[in-house]
């Protein structure tokens, strides 16, 4: 069964724009509502855990001192495991390696 939200309206005891008021929202809820600004960043180092998924962490498939450019495949799934494949975030230089991260400099 599609629930209404609007089912239960006449049972609400408070208004919305007084709750609203009393939790000092309206300041967020502008009629023109702005979008959010865009903030560019350009880092110039990137660490990337290899665990940061379901499953057993990333192997690496790079090794210290190489070249990636962004989007090249820096770790893998270990075979006939559960996990997800890592790309580089950064074009840049293989810097660092241990079981947890990788570290890419520009």
């Amino acid at each position: 069964k599609e629930e209404n939200p609007r089912e239960l309206l006449e049972y609400r005891k408070i208004p919305s724009s007084r709750i609203k008021n009393r939790l000092r929202l309206d300041k967020y809820d502008e009629d023109g509502r702005r979008p959010l600004p865009v903030i560019e960043t350009d880092p110039g180092q990137v660490e990337i855990l290899l665990k940061q998924h379901t499953g057993v962490p990333s192997k690496p498939v790079v090794k210290i001192g190489e070249q990636v450019n962004e989007g090249d495949l820096i770790a893998e799934i270990p075979k006939g495991k559960l996990g997800a494949r890592l790309h580089a975030s950064i074009k840049g230089r293989i810097t660092y390696i241990d079981e947890e991260r990788i570290i890419i400099k520009k």
